[in-house]
């Protein structure tokens, strides 16, 4: 790879000229090129890579991109000044989940184990943005799926990771052992392979999702990520309701694609619906869900689903949620 901006044109006289069609991602103040790839890959994951400076020129980074034809052959290429791997790891690993055939235990999908909820939704699928609204029953639930996705592949024995932004401030990890202790999961192992954070202002919940997230997928490999009770910081007056509101679109957007990119689950939950933003959060879901309480029971209604039509199911939370299986796994503690 040369850096400078470059197009190697194939020519079919030349017999010793062998090019490869790439997408090549550039600085545009120096024309060095930074990454080149033979997908598309979002440049603000780029940028973040690099730190939001070029290497070459060391000025703030403005990134660009054209097709061009490059006399190498690897389908993912950094510049070696770069320190971070992170954009490698996501580039191997949305490519994996394009592969036309896979591992057994690469394939998976979560349910909650309550034979009421799971037939109302089914067996939610990676690519999905799932919305739970309507009480403090959504963690509840939103914790017991995080639970329930360390364990979804049902051909592997490895331990997955979830991850939860708690925004709300309202993660129960008590809760999330007494759901192990249920499903005959160690609870230790089980909070081990929680990836938690908690932001307190709009802005650092922004930078957790937008910055620091991919970098988290691409370390731990999660098949679920969670952002708790996501609107609760918009909910303050002294707010600017124009900025809030582009900061709750680039979020739910992020949440969207990452979702289809990295072939994994993605959950937001929202506890009370008088909440500012709720409308533009809802329509962005893929799966909407209302969990409420009352009468001793919760009741869930499937309120949008791209395959399956709305409806309602009541249940006793505490009672009706059947044991993960296998229950055989052969865990490995991980030092620390």
């Amino acid at each position: 790879m040369q850096s400078g901006l470059s197009t190697y044109e194939w020519d079919s006289s030349r017999q010793d000229l062998l090019t490869y069609p790439r997408f090549c991602y550039y600085c545009k103040d120096c024309l060095s090129i930074l990454s080149a790839s033979s997908t598309l890959i979002r440049l603000e994951l780029i940028k973040q890579n690099f730190n939001e400076k070029c290497p070459d020129c060391n000025q703030p980074l403005k990134l660009s991109f054209r097709k061009c034809h490059l006399p190498q052959a690897s389908e993912f290429w950094l510049h070696p000044k770069c320190k971070n791997n992170f954009l490698q790891l996501s580039f191997e690993r949305r490519k994996s989940n394009r592969a036309v055939f896979q591992r057994a235990s690469e394939l998976f999908n979560i349910d909650s184990g309550i034979s009421q909820f799971d037939d109302l939704v089914g067996r939610i699928e990676p690519g999905n943005f799932v919305v739970l609204h309507g009480s403090r029953y959504c963690l509840a639930l939103s914790e017991l799926l995080g639970l329930r996705a360390q364990t979804a592949s049902r051909f592997s024995q490895n331990h997955s990771y979830s991850i939860f932004i708690d925004a709300g401030n309202s993660f129960d990890p008590y809760l999330l052992a007494e759901f192990a202790k249920q499903q005959n999961i160690d609870p230790k192992l089980a909070l081990q392979h929680v990836i938690i954070s908690r932001p307190f202002t709009i802005y650092q919940l922004a930078a957790l999702v937008l910055k620091e997230l991919p970098k988290t997928i691409a370390q731990f490999n999660p098949k679920l990520v969670v952002v708790s009770d996501l609107l609760q910081l918009f909910n303050d007056p002294a707010l600017d309701a124009e900025e809030s509101q582009k900061l709750v679109k680039e979020i739910v957007g992020f949440f969207r694609s990452i979702a289809r990119d990295e072939g994994i689950i993605t959950m937001a939950t929202c506890f009370r619906d008088s909440l500012p933003f709720t409308s533009l959060l809802f329509d962005s879901s893929d799966i909407l869900l209302k969990v409420e309480e009352g009468r001793g029971k919760v009741r869930a209604t499937l309120e949008h689903h791209p395959f399956i039509q709305s409806t309602s199911v009541s249940f006793k939370f505490e009672q009706n949620i059947t044991a993960a299986k296998p229950l055989t796994y052969q865990y490995v503690m991980r030092n620390g």
